[in-house]
């Protein structure tokens, strides 16, 4: 009989977060006194479980195709757990740590995700659409196709995030740090770029229909085969003589 409960079972059985956090690595778990159990027991990590406002500390669990929606995680730690196809939809996860995660196919749509940490995560096919994500840091993560429409990445940190083939409609990235990210075959269209930095990204078959780079920096970006150009906003964005340009689109030197 499982001495835990999974995150759909019984909210009944609840664990002091004090202990979580003192017991994550060895896997024992002390049982809270409010149950009036004293003795500490031995659980699977795939079984730790706990109320849907507890943030806690869950790193390496089991949490693949959980039922989250409406969750409140902020400061949790969940570093290199397993979130394949989760259902995370409208969570806030401020400040929380994901680092290290595989996510691939998680829901997160509506959520609140500012300050968190996505840093080298696996979130490939992830729904992001109307995130709220503001500071969260995707550096070195993997979201391609994944959809960000509508979603708001205000001085996020994409540097060498695998970007390519996400949908992105109207996101807006103002000021986010976006160097080396690569967006090829990205549709980007009505997306807000305004002074993001953007060097050495890849934007090549990118879509940029109506989207603006005002103040963007995009020294030594790749932008050929870029569709919709023509509708796109660059002014006062800037480039170098590494940056690649698709046939009718100059850009001044930045300084």
């Amino acid at each position: 009989m499982r001495i835990l409960t999974t995150l759909l079972g019984l909210a009944s059985l609840a664990i002091a977060p004090a202990a979580i956090a003192q017991n994550a690595e060895s896997g024992n778990v002390q049982r809270g006194d409010d149950q009036g159990r004293t003795s500490q027991e031995r659980v699977r990590r795939d079984m730790v479980g706990w109320s849907p406002e507890y943030p806690g500390a869950c790193a390496g669990c089991q949490m693949s195709g959980k039922r989250m929606v409406g969750w409140t995680l902020d400061g949790g730690h969940y570093a290199d757990t397993d979130f394949r196809n989760a259902d995370m939809r409208g969570v806030s996860a401020i400040g929380t740590v994901f680092t290290g995660s595989d996510a691939t196919g998680i829901n997160l749509i509506g959520s609140r995700l500012s300050s968190a940490q996505f840093d080298d995560t696996l979130m490939e096919n992830a729904q992001l659409r109307r995130a709220q994500s503001t500071g969260a840091n995707f550096t070195g993560a993997n979201l391609a196709g994944a959809a960000l429409d509508g979603g708001s990445f205000v001085s996020g940190v994409f540097g060498r995030t695998n970007l390519s083939g996400i949908t992105a409609g109207g996101t807006v990235f103002a000021a986010a740090d976006m160097r080396g990210a690569i967006l090829t075959r990205a549709d980007l269209t009505g997306s807000d770029f305004v002074g993001a930095q953007l060097q050495g990204a890849t934007l090549s078959g990118a879509t940029l229909t109506q989207a603006s780079f005002v103040d963007a920096d995009l020294s030594g970006a790749d932008l050929r085969g870029v569709l919709g150009y023509g509708s796109a906003d660059f002014e006062d964005a800037c480039g170098n003589q590494d940056t690649q340009l698709p046939e009718g689109l100059a850009l001044p030197l930045c300084d």
